[in-house]
């Protein structure tokens, strides 16, 4: 059980690595329209979802307008619940650390089957912690797209051998990126899945049973 665990505690420990003043000394990520917009945003829309509440109208954009739309970020989304719970300062370090550790862990997992041990979690390193997602934190729904893309391409992998689990990570998975307002990012995600579980399917063999 701990050499199964050793992997993602060592990926935990590198994210926070990556961004220890925000975690550890409360100083703010600020960049882009972090501090302008992303910031007051998330946290009227945390602190409704914490009541229980689906904001619906924006007051304060465009004289109004509603919060539902292609460019909304995600009214919904389980992530923003951070935002109504703790300041948007260690909100937004979390929210960006949780994804940078999803996308890391998601890769791992996805390329055990082939590479296992440190080559897996070199990928997950890789990927989690590389620039395209670090330089996202700012653009919140490609952050999650970009994050729960590998967990789709895994459960595709599982479900195309019948291995306990696969559609319903792949369903999960799609469902957090439409949650975030990512239609763009689903669709590719799900194109991509389709195509890797027929390929997976085509090579034939028997189910491998590695973990979720």
């Amino acid at each position: 059980m701990a050499s199964r665990l050793r992997a993602p505690l060592a990926l935990v420990l590198l994210v926070v690595a990556a961004l220890p003043h925000a975690l550890l000394r409360g100083e703010v990520l600020y960049g882009r329209d972090l501090v302008a917009y992303t910031y007051p945003r998330m946290q009227v829309l945390g602190e409704a979802l914490v009541r229980g509440e689906v904001p619906r109208w924006n007051p304060w954009a465009y004289h109004g307008c509603t919060w539902f739309g292609p460019r909304a970020g995600g009214v919904v989304y389980p992530g923003h619940l951070l935002f109504g719970l703790f300041d948007p300062a260690l909100a937004m370090a979390l929210f960006v650390a949780a994804h940078l550790l999803v996308a890391a862990e998601g890769m791992r997992r996805l390329v055990t089957r082939d590479a296992p041990g440190a080559p897996a979690t070199l990928a997950g390193v890789l990927y989690g912690l590389g620039s395209f997602h670090v330089a996202m934190y700012g653009l919140t729904p490609y952050l999650v797209s970009g994050a729960l893309l590998p967990w789709v391409l895994h459960g595709a992998r599982r479900a195309a051998k019948d291995a306990p689990g696969g559609l319903a990570v792949v369903g999960a998975s799609l469902g957090l990126v439409v949650l975030a307002v990512e239609v763009q990012g689903a669709a590719m995600a799900a194109l991509c899945a389709v195509a890797l579980g027929a390929w997976e399917g085509s090579r034939g063999g028997e189910p491998r049973r590695d973990a979720l």
